[in-house]
């Protein structure tokens, strides 16, 4: 006869693989729990941390940098304004066109070919230059819509390094206006502000020092040395500097940019060494907004200034409204 205690023992022995079922649920979701715990206190620390890098993007806005492209956008037509290595001719004038200026024919040194140009500053000092003059509004300078670039090589003999370092200097390059209504060449009594200035000497760093022909680079407006310079880069004699710079005007917003690259023979490739985009202010410009009918922008390439004596070689010079590889 079955009893009472039988039939308990019967119930818990059916109950027991329930309760071991029940227990190892439990146990999965107290796990499970716990893993979901972690994780939104893992995904709340990030909304905080999301949430503080907003407030500081809020509170310092960045500011939009338009960066020169290698190809023009569809928008912008290619457009090649010079492009010599001064192989055309062994007549200097035809040699050196559209460029123009005082100098020479040489064979060496050159960066590439058989000539590059030589100016021969004498004891004392002289302003001699090769330039380009961009027509009036086309292609609008500066305010391209892709700016402009400007490449060149540059070499300086060991006396014009010597000289520029204890007294004046050496301007590598130079973009001003020049006012066409009076004598071609002539300066415009509002030549500046001008855009991005390059040179060596005692008159961008002080006499001597670590500084030495080391190429420096300035506003051409109240003479402000930018970010980025002094650029590392130092010149020796007779050993050509290859040279990119690139200048936008964007009138709509008084905002200048100006870009300078180095090739660096150890890359094999042209380093970014100042990148300064500069909104109008009392300190200085980059440009300006407009070319009026006697106004024009124009590109200077190597003058030695302020007594300074020796030679300066040029070669490979081409403007575009692209970047311009090597």
């Amino acid at each position: 006869m079955t009893t009472y205690a039988d039939q308990l023992a019967a119930i818990a022995s059916q109950l027991a693989p329930i309760g071991a079922a029940a227990d190892t649920t439990i146990a999965m979701q107290n796990t499970e729990n716990v893993g979901l715990t972690a994780e939104a206190a893992t995904l709340t620390a990030q909304v905080a941390t999301l949430t503080a890098e907003l407030a500081a993007l809020q509170a310092t806005p960045p500011v939009v940098v338009i960066p020169p492209v290698v190809t023009p956008p569809p928008s912008v037509t290619p457009i090649v304004f010079v492009d010599t290595d001064f192989e055309s001719s062994s007549t200097f004038a035809q040699a050196v066109a559209p460029l123009y200026g005082p100098g020479k024919l040489t064979t060496s040194p050159v960066a590439s070919g058989t000539q590059a140009v030589e100016q021969d500053s004498p004891a004392g000092g002289s302003t001699n230059y090769l330039s380009y003059r961009f027509a009036n509004n086309a292609p609008l300078t500066t305010r391209n819509p892709n700016g402009v670039f400007i490449r060149f090589s540059v070499a300086l003999d060991q006396a014009m390094l010597d000289n520029a370092r204890t007294s004046g200097q050496c301007k590598l390059f130079l973009g001003r206006y020049l006012d066409w209504n009076s004598t071609p060449g002539a300066v415009a009594p509002n030549s500046q502000p001008g855009c991005l200035m390059l040179g060596v000497g005692e008159a961008f760093f002080g006499e001597g020092g670590t500084l030495a022909n080391q190429i420096v680079a300035a506003m051409d407006d109240n003479i402000v040395i930018v970010p980025g310079s002094p650029t590392g880069v130092v010149m020796t004699a007779l050993q050509y500097v290859k040279i990119q710079v690139w200048v936008m005007r964007d009138p709509a917003t008084n905002t200048g940019y100006c870009k300078l690259w180095i090739w660096d023979p150890a890359t094999a490739a042209y380093v970014l060494k100042v990148d300064v985009t500069h909104v109008d202010d009392a300190v200085y410009k980059i440009c300006r907004n407009s070319d009026g009918p006697y106004d024009h922008f124009y590109a200077m390439l190597p003058t030695p200034y302020a007594n300074v004596a020796g030679k300066c070689y040029t070669d490979r010079v081409k403007i575009a409204n692209f970047f311009i590889p090597d």
